[in-house]
């Protein structure tokens, strides 16, 4: 508790200051920029208000400094740390910053720079890109607007996070120039043109592993060809105004466990599954779209590699009309949704035996037959069995609502309502979900 005295200020050869998660309040004294000998200074996870002494920024050994999670406002003074060693680290997220100054340049040797979570508006400064040692920028979760500024994609960086801004405009050219680059994050922006092709066809950008660019307005073509995108891990184009299909070339992202192609518009698409043989793809979403036809058969057979490891498929919001593949309860996946399609026939029993699954939503579709009572006693006869939220409404179900039902212990929520079930209820006592 209490503040940072400005007594420590006497002990000129401290290296190290460290009072992290100290409950500290006030403001963090100017005078601290008088220890010449200090390489440390972590302050972080206190109530400190105020603003960065800017003396602190000529300190000559100055290596890492931590002002995380506080209440500090105004500029931050990225331009004023001009020590002769250079600061290798420098966290300021998680406060009330609002201005970073475009300056000629940076003399500085940054290598980690974290400013999101504040409150910054205006431009990104360009003189960032003057810091030819920054391996990672984190400035997410701000108010930055205007376009990216082309010197930003000389850097030598890494990791570029600038997602939840209001950055505008189209992608720069030089985009695809950072040979170094492998997690380009720019999602909830509002970035217009088409999606860089270069990303992935450049055989330079070799260790590229995730490209997130959703909720942005984006236009034009999925690209037809991701040769140069080998180590690719996530990709998320989702929520923009891209068109397209479904290309065999997907299959080239073997190391893909993250697919996001949802809120996509897809005109009359009919889904080929080609994703399937992703071989390392864990995460499916192609919902809201207008993907129509038959779910693939091979959809979860044994002969494709997606059998074993694709633990959530979500298909919701498109036009599917076709049946369940019976092979989809061999399956390991722990979520199902393909609600809000035209799918047909009666629900496989299979699915009862799926060991990990703890959603699965059909509901609002054209399912029709009485297998519903036998796929609940396959889930009671499944000693893996982890349901927990089961919804079949809206569809052409029929029979009588079986009492197994109600002795499936990790059922958390059941809709059966707008379906032609007849017969009494059971006992519905002692029931401890929804």
């Amino acid at each position: 508790h209490g503040t940072i005295p400005e007594a420590l200020c006497r002990f000129l050869n401290v290296v190290t200051i460290n009072v992290a998660t100290c409950k500290l309040s006030s403001t963090i004294p100017s005078c601290i920029g008088d220890i010449s000998s200090l390489q440390t200074l972590d302050v972080g996870f206190n109530s400190l208000s105020g603003t960065i002494p800017t003396s602190i920024g000529a300190l000559d050994y100055l290596g890492f400094i931590d002002v995380s999670n506080n209440h500090l406002d105004g500029e931050f003074p990225l331009y004023k740390f001009t020590g002769k060693s250079g600061v290798y680290s420098m966290y300021a997220d998680y406060n009330q910053f609002n201005y970073l100054r475009d300056a000629m340049s940076i003399e500085n040797t940054f290598s980690y720079i974290e400013l999101q979570n504040n409150m910054f508006v205006g431009h990104l400064p360009s003189s960032l890109a003057t810091v030819s040692t920054l391996s990672s920028a984190h400035l997410s979760y701000n108010s930055f607007s205007g376009s990216l500024p082309t010197e930003w994609f000389n850097l030598t960086a890494y990791s570029l996070h600038l997602e939840f801004n209001s950055l505008s405009g189209s992608f720069p050219e030089k985009l695809c120039e950072n040979v170094n680059a492998q997690y380009f994050l720019l999602s909830h922006n509002r970035i217009t043109g088409s999606l860089p092709s270069c990303l992935f066809i450049s055989t330079s950008l070799i260790y590229m592993r995730t490209i997130d660019f959703s909720s942005n307005r984006l236009t034009g073509q999925l690209p037809t060809n991701y040769i140069g995108a080998t180590l690719l891990i996530l990709l998320n184009v989702s929520d923009n105004f891209i068109t397209g299909t479904l290309v065999s070339s997907l299959a080239t992202l073997r190391k893909c466990n993250c697919l996001l192609l949802c809120v996509f518009y897809f005109p009359h698409c009919v889904v080929n599954m080609i994703v399937l043989f992703i071989a390392s793809l864990e995460f499916l979403d192609v919902s809201n779209n207008l993907f129509h036809g038959e779910l693939p058969s091979l959809f979860g057979d044994q002969a494709y590699p997606m059998h074993d490891i694709l633990f959530e498929f979500i298909g919701s919001y498109n036009m599917f009309s076709s049946t369940l593949p019976t092979a989809i309860g061999d399956m390991s996946l722990y979520l199902l949704k393909l609600d809000n399609n035209y799918l047909t026939g009666e629900i496989p029993v299979a699915l009862g035996s799926l060991k990990h699954v703890k959603t699965l939503l059909l509901h609002s579709n054209v399912f029709t037959g009485t297998s519903v009572g036998d796929i609940f006693s396959e889930m009671l006869n499944n000693p893996h069995n982890e349901m927990a939220v089961v919804d079949i409404s809206a569809n052409q179900l029929s029979g009588t609502v079986p009492s197994s039902i109600f002795m499936l212990t990790e059922l958390v929520s059941l809709s059966l309502s707008n379906n032609c079930f007849e017969g009494d209820l059971p006992n519905l006592c002692n029931l401890s979900y929804t």
